[in-house]
């Protein structure tokens, strides 16, 4: 019976911890669209940079509400350049959706 208990709390405990941590940390990384040769990389210092090619195309600051609906902001020398809605398929795998586009993306 104390075995039980304890496996029991164990596990109570490791879900909780899961669970502490936020989409905003699962974001952080670097994001391919093969189809399209397009990488992002966000970083968790506040840093998002788009590449093509290898090379740098676009960079500035990103923001992402704290909850469902989650929404990514791209700020560009300070001035909110577009808000993306972001839907997590898994923790490798996200669709955003640009105005009518929806781009799905894979973590590299």
């Amino acid at each position: 019976m104390k075995k039980t208990l304890m496996v029991t709390v164990l596990m109570v405990a490791i879900l909780f911890i899961a669970c502490e941590v936020s989409q905003k940390d699962t974001i952080v990384g670097t994001w391919v669209d093969e189809d399209e040769g397009i990488e992002l990389k966000i970083n968790a210092d506040g840093t998002i940079f788009e590449l093509e090619g290898g090379e740098v195309d676009n960079e500035g600051t990103w923001k992402m509400t704290e909850k469902a609906p989650w929404v990514l902001s791209i700020y560009e020398d300070g001035e909110l350049e577009v808000e993306i809605s972001v839907k997590f398929i898994n923790n490798n795998e996200v669709e955003f959706k640009v105005e009518d586009e929806t781009i799905h993306m894979k973590r590299k």
